[in-house]
């Protein structure tokens, strides 16, 4: 009997070890529930109870979680590494069918995440007194995807401190189609010094401070969003697209490869602004601005060490050139037509259209050859200081034909054809350590079936490395000791859609 007890004593604690999954099947605000269902609320307060990990919620019903007294606001979340998966509901394809209303709450957050490796997955937040979503400190490597972020009297998403983040594939002040306006009162998206974060594809529009505001936080990636317009109209963020301040430094706000650049875009200030000393190495880099009432890009107080911008000298339809900081990095875009675009009064030197990157000569002379038309302007950036705001205008005499327009996602972005980060590889991809000094190890989940390309860029948009026919299932490590200490960016192509993730070398 005794023998019998310690064995089933083992069985129990081994399934334990395992992550349980639990069943919202009412849509009752209140603690109700028994074994592994109930509603959420006792689902959340169950996973953290319960031992081992990580635990699942699922959905088996659709609705309107409706959150009337401060009584049954959500409890905290601190099971590590819990997914709340929304996306189970039924009725679900790509618009949430789980709607949770905070209208009754009167001082608090809608959801609170204090541990690692949370996942939110296609949950529609609404009317939260303060943030719809916080994360803390304790919150690193957490997942917001696929969510609604809407009517909240404060942020939308707050992120104090954490870092590896991701917050992808989400409505941030506007509704799940992107056509309506339901603001967020302050900043769509705050990070407070969180680093190594990243926002991808998202739609942030519409919220009455900052699109996204980056305080004191590290190597940040921005890419394929757009940020002020809705998608029928070029309406705004009340402030800045993006606002990076109070010694933010290295983070990036798109990118040359495909699906890297963001649309930022009728913007009531600026498209973005850089600012306060400190607040240096910050890349922006192949996105499509337009109609910000202020300019696209504000370097200021500071900012990215005060670059200057560089000067077009010259340009044409096949040819453009200018003068710059020595050995800068230069980037060429078609300059925005306030009339054509329907933003009169907003300053010409925007850059709608990305064309190409070229670097200038120890001298602080450039020409890149291509096929333009329209005005051209240029940003140019250094390591140390980062991007600039755009140069002068200078009009090639050819007729200007746009790619993009104000509104709508930026020609090459996710966004446009639907493609996630899900579904690149259906796998995931993940790299470590990071930062890195000697050796990079890619592990991924699942088989890689087609032909795959690889190739490493600096942030000179160099390359760096390259090898065809490369990943096979399961981990793969790389010699980096020769790399310079820097940024670096792992671009994969897999002969139909593309992945990219950004890493760090690190010398001693």
């Amino acid at each position: 009997m005794k023998k019998l007890l310690l064995i089933s004593s083992i069985l129990l604690s081994s399934q334990l070890s395992f992550g349980a999954t639990f069943t919202v099947n009412s849509l009752a605000a209140t603690n109700t529930g028994s074994a592994s269902s109930g509603t959420l609320r006792y689902c959340i307060n169950t996973a953290t109870i319960t031992p081992g990990g990580p635990h699942t919620i699922n959905f088996s019903v659709a609705g309107t979680i409706a959150i009337l007294t401060d009584v049954n606001v959500l409890p905290t979340i601190t099971s590590p590494g819990l997914t709340i998966d929304a996306t189970t509901a039924p009725g679900y394809s790509t618009v949430p069918v789980i709607i949770i209303d905070a209208t009754g709450t009167t001082g608090s957050n809608l959801l609170n995440i204090n541990t690692t490796g949370v996942t939110l997955k296609g949950l529609d937040l609404t009317k939260a007194v303060y943030s719809a979503i916080s994360v803390s400190s304790a919150g690193s490597s957490f997942m917001i995807d696929a969510c609604v972020v809407r009517n909240s009297l404060y942020y939308g998403i707050i992120i104090n401190g954490a870092s590896n983040g991701t917050i992808r594939d989400c409505s941030i002040g506007v509704n799940n189609t992107g056509t309506t306006c339901q603001a967020n009162a302050y900043d769509g998206i705050n990070i407070q010094g969180g680093g190594n974060n990243q926002i991808l594809d998202c739609h942030i529009a519409c919220n009455l401070y900052n699109g996204i505001q980056l305080g004191n936080s590290d190597n940040n990636t921005i890419q394929g969003n757009i940020i002020g317009p809705l998608m029928g109209s070029c309406t705004s963020n009340g402030y800045r697209g993006v606002d990076i301040e109070g010694g933010s430094m290295n983070n990036i706000v798109g990118g040359i490869l495909p699906g890297q650049g963001n649309k930022i875009s009728g913007n009531l200030y600026w498209g973005i602004e850089v600012k306060e000393a400190g607040s240096i190495g910050n890349i922006i880099s192949g996105n499509s601005m337009s109609c910000n009432s202020y300019n696209a890009i504000s370097i200021n107080s500071g900012g990215n060490n005060n670059i200057a911008d560089p000067i077009i000298t010259a340009a044409s339809g096949t040819s453009v050139s200018g003068t710059s900081i020595a050995n800068a990095v230069i980037e060429i875009y078609r300059a925005q037509d306030a009339g054509v675009f329907g933003c009169a009064g907003t300053p010409v030197t925007q850059g709608a259209d990305y064309f190409g990157t070229t670097t200038a000569t120890a001298g602080g002379t450039w020409t890149l050859a291509g096929t333009y038309n329209g005005s051209l302007v240029a940003t140019q950036r250094t390591v140390v200081d980062g991007s600039s705001s755009f140069s002068n205008a200078f009009n090639t005499g050819v007729t200007a034909v746009w790619s993009n327009s104000c509104f709508g996602p930026a020609v090459g972005s996710p966004l446009t054809t639907n493609i996630s980060t899900d579904e690149i590889f259906n796998a995931s991809i993940n790299l470590y350590p990071n930062p890195a000094s000697q050796n990079l190890t890619l592990t991924f989940s699942e088989s890689v079936i087609k032909k795959i390309d690889l190739k490493i860029y600096n942030v000179c948009a160099e390359q760096v490395f390259t090898q065809e026919n490369f990943f096979s299932t399961g981990t793969t490590t790389l010699d980096i000791s020769q790399f310079a200490a820097g940024i670096y960016f792992i671009h994969v192509y897999d002969g139909v859609k593309y992945y990219t993730e950004k890493f760090i070398v690190e010398k001693k």
